[in-house]
């Protein structure tokens, strides 16, 4: 509530803070306020001058003194021009202590915890949400509590189908990538948060990347959807990070479909996707590392019309982090799951050395992931399996 003040005058006192109520006043602040009146009403009468008299007046009543010391007689004699001249400078300069004394804004109420099994949570709407992948039975109870009815999953891993349909939850699978998302997988993302009951939530790994970007794909195209502007706004909020350009140009370069358009796209929402496992991680991988390859050979030339190859770099990055998370991946000896270690972190300097325009540490960080590359080959694309 604002700060509200009452103020009444009259002739005999003058003006005087009769009411004052303050928002959500502590008990220091309703003292500072009553203090403040009290001055303020002493100033409007006018200060008592104080008069010392020889001798006792038969009209007045002197006033023993202590010990010692002679009664005196104190009389109010009538404010002169001086007097006034003070009390109007005094009082305005007094006005404006009392009233920021009750302007100051409270104290912002504490943020509400998360909901238990739930990271990144962003609400998109009444009934859109964004956040990370549910963890285990407290994330998806956390999502039954908001009365969420259908989860739709960007993340490339297998969704927990079983443990969502304990929770009368329904799972849809419709995995993107952080180069960006195509036209016709945004328009059936689309689709899918207008064909499918609601409230809806919309995940990815994290919470902070491609979830948040599909999520603002389906805001923009609703009743009062966003602005390219809103959308990217909330990726800010989100934290998707600036680097995910692909992200980014596939939200605020969306044109919100057709009808028709919406009904040429597959509607059928599986609840585990096909994408195609270990093998179709590698493939992508040799595709990106053949486009760094040509702009090593270009001198690493500018972004233009084409992926920059510090874009580039980020991909084959998230592709091996990707590659690690697939069960396939688990069930490899654990050598191959070592080099995508050690070849995630060499894409990653490589992403940093472009980034900052460090030639020199760009081509150290290539020759070692290229290394790394060899060495995958040689151990375990290459040799005959047994």
């Amino acid at each position: 509530m604002a700060p509200t003040s009452t103020w009444t005058g009259s002739r005999a006192t003058g003006a005087r803070i009769s009411h004052l109520e303050c928002g959500r006043s502590t008990p220091l602040s309703f003292f500072r306020a009553r203090s403040l009146s009290v001055t303020l009403h002493l100033l409007a009468v006018g200060p008592p001058l104080l008069k010392r008299k020889k001798a006792a007046s038969s009209r007045r009543t002197p006033k023993a003194g202590p010990v010692g010391v002679p009664a005196r007689t104190v009389e109010y004699r009538k404010p002169t021009r001086e007097d006034r001249s003070i009390r109007r400078l005094v009082l305005p300069a007094v006005l404006l202590l009392a009233l920021g004394a009750c302007s100051r804004p409270p104290a912002p109420a504490p943020a509400p915890p998360e909901p238990v099994g739930l990271s990144n949570l962003r609400e998109l709407g009444d009934d859109l949400w964004s956040g990370a992948t549910p963890e285990g039975d407290d994330g998806f109870r956390s999502l039954h509590d908001l009365s969420i009815k259908t989860i739709i999953s960007v993340d490339g891993t297998r969704p927990d189908v079983e443990r969502a349909r304990r929770f009368g939850l329904r799972y849809v699978h419709i995995p993107v990538g952080y180069g960006g998302i195509p036209r016709e997988q945004a328009v059936r993302l689309v689709r899918a948060a207008a064909e499918l009951p609601g409230p809806i939530y919309v995940h990815c790994h994290h919470g902070q990347h491609r979830g948040p970007a599909a999520a603002a794909l389906m805001r923009r195209c609703r009743g009062d959807g966003w602005t390219a502007d809103e959308a990217v706004a909330f990726l800010h909020a989100a934290g998707t990070d600036p680097k995910y350009e692909g992200l980014y140009a596939s939200v605020h370069d969306f044109a919100p479909p057709s009808g028709q358009e919406m009904q040429a796209v597959q509607a059928d929402y599986p609840e585990v996707a096909d994408v195609g496992g270990l093998a179709a991680r590698m493939v992508e991988i040799d595709d990106l590392w053949d486009s760094l390859q040509r702009a090593k050979a270009n001198g690493w030339p500018s972004p233009g019309t084409s992926e920059s190859p510090t874009h580039l770099a980020l991909r084959l990055n998230e592709q091996y982090r990707e590659a690690a998370r697939l069960p396939e991946t688990s069930g490899r000896p654990e050598s191959f799951r070592r080099v995508l270690v050690e070849a995630e972190h060499s894409a990653a300097d490589l992403e940093s050395a472009l980034r900052s325009g460090d030639a020199t540490a760009a081509a150290m960080a290539f020759n070692q992931s290229a290394a790394h590359c060899s060495a995958c080959h040689r151990e375990h694309r290459d040799r005959k399996r047994r």
